[in-house]
């Protein structure tokens, strides 16, 4: 985002919190001309934004949401405060967000985006969201189209003519590697198909099936930094997931990009991040019970795999999606609600009043 603000001309500064150790790997991402500020305390963010006259902020992290609960006047400087929900706060077990600091935040942000309708859970159940839901807009997520090295087939050992499936995802449990070989298994069986599937990614799942071993029309391929290649080289993109705080998996979008359709289970933003008008670039499985319906994923597979018409129903709707993704789109969303935020009077003048 950063850098796309930076390209489209406007001025940026990247604030890093500290909240996690530093990743040199990402902060080589930033563009050298965004200047970078490090402030670990929550003062000081409120020092930064009258020291540099910042006007406008975007926040991506709830701890930084909720600075006023620490130092109520650290956003008094700005004048609009755009912040943006990942899935953080409805994932109660983890964050356990309370209404005094959902309110405390609220109050400091002028509007608030989100990705997935599952994100406006937390202000829906304390009311928030019915005192004003203009306050409240939907953005997706956006990325920069990648440039697309596909990966060579015959590296994978897998045949030109084969259908393949590729998930790329961390190996855990509930991003269901398991129930997508399964489906696999029994789409091969009952379409006569030969269907493949790479499993892309690492972590305690891909660790096993070292040890343990997969079937032959399973290739691991570990960590890549090019799953775009890997998805370019297969047929269709496949996350059977039941991971609760799904909430707008990025790694749909690299398949888009990749000019792929996609097979998923209906979690957190899932189908309408592959939905067009009436169509669906692919297929979406509504869960039973937070359990994948193996033998639906199955069908859907072995439909994808032998009729050639859904094919390419499912193929005419991605370049449309993929458009809709890129983060020059995305960003200049952001920065209409930033420049609509210009003639404002600061936060710290406005206490107590509603938010436009």
């Amino acid at each position: 985002m950063a850098n796309e603000f930076k390209r489209q001309g406007h001025s940026v500064l990247l604030l890093s919190a500290n909240l996690n150790p530093r990743e040199d790997g990402v902060r080589r991402m930033l563009r050298n001309d965004v200047p970078l500020v490090e402030a670990s305390e929550v003062g000081d963010a409120g020092v930064l934004i009258n020291d540099f006259g910042i006007e406008a902020l975007n926040t991506h992290q709830w701890h930084i949401q909720k600075y006023p609960m620490t130092v109520p006047n650290v956003f008094d400087g700005l004048r609009t405060h755009v912040a943006s929900l990942h899935g953080m706060i409805e994932h109660g077990e983890a964050f356990e967000v309370t209404e005094k600091q959902l309110s405390s935040a609220d109050r400091k942000v002028t509007t608030w985006v989100y990705t997935a309708d599952k994100n406006l859970g937390p202000f829906v159940k304390l009311g928030l969201y019915d005192n004003d839901p203009t306050k409240f807009i939907k953005i997706p997520n956006g990325m920069q189209p990648p440039t697309i090295s596909p990966i060579d087939r015959t590296q994978l050992n897998i045949p030109a003519e084969a259908f393949v499936l590729c998930c790329v995802s961390r190996a855990i449990p509930d991003k269901g590697w398991a129930e997508a070989i399964s489906a696999v298994e029994k789409a091969r069986a009952n379409s006569g198909q030969d269907i493949r599937l790479i499993l892309v990614g690492n972590g305690r799942v891909y660790d096993e099936y070292c040890h343990n071993g997969v079937p032959d029309f399973v290739y691991l391929a570990g960590f890549s930094e090019n799953s775009v290649g890997y998805y370019a080289a297969s047929d269709a993109g496949i996350m059977l997931t039941k991971f609760k705080s799904e909430s707008f998996p990025l790694t749909v979008v690299d398949c888009l990009f990749a000019g792929k359709p996609y097979i998923a289970t209906d979690v957190g933003e899932i189908r309408n991040m592959l939905s067009i008008e009436d169509s669906i670039a692919g297929s979406v499985i509504e869960l039973d019970n937070w359990e994948v319906p193996v033998d639906q994923a199955a069908a859907a597979i072995a439909r994808l795999a032998s009729d050639h018409e859904v094919y390419r129903s499912a193929l005419a709707c991605v370049e449309k999606l993929a458009n809709r993704y890129r983060i020059d789109v995305v960003a200049s969303q952001y920065v209409r609600l930033f420049e609509a935020g210009r003639n404002n009077r600061r936060l710290g003048d406005r206490t107590g009043e509603k938010f436009d």
